[in-house]
């Protein structure tokens, strides 16, 4: 599974850094990076594909645009004219 060779993937490239070899971490960073691309792209698959899945995306869903009634955050709209002190 895609886990499966994520967690090999760090497992390779945790020797790579204990060998200290600069171009075997180049290649444990890049398999790295292309399972945890994968995996993702099977993530996002699924997401799009249940039905009624609505949102916008990984995130969640949008918050509603008006607060339901009932909820006072004493903001008060108002107008403010800048008056100087100086005579």
């Amino acid at each position: 599974s895609d886990r499966l060779a994520i967690e090999q993937a760090a497992r390779d490239l945790k020797d790579a850094i204990k060998a200290d070899d600069a171009a075997k971490i180049k290649r444990g960073m890049e398999a790295l990076q292309q399972a945890s691309h994968k995996l993702a792209e099977e993530v996002y698959k699924k997401a799009q594909q249940k039905p009624g899945a609505g949102g916008r995306g990984p995130e969640g869903p949008e918050e509603p645009a008006e607060k339901p009634a009932g909820k006072d955050d004493k903001v008060v709209d108002a107008e403010f004219k800048v008056e100087d002190d100086k005579p």
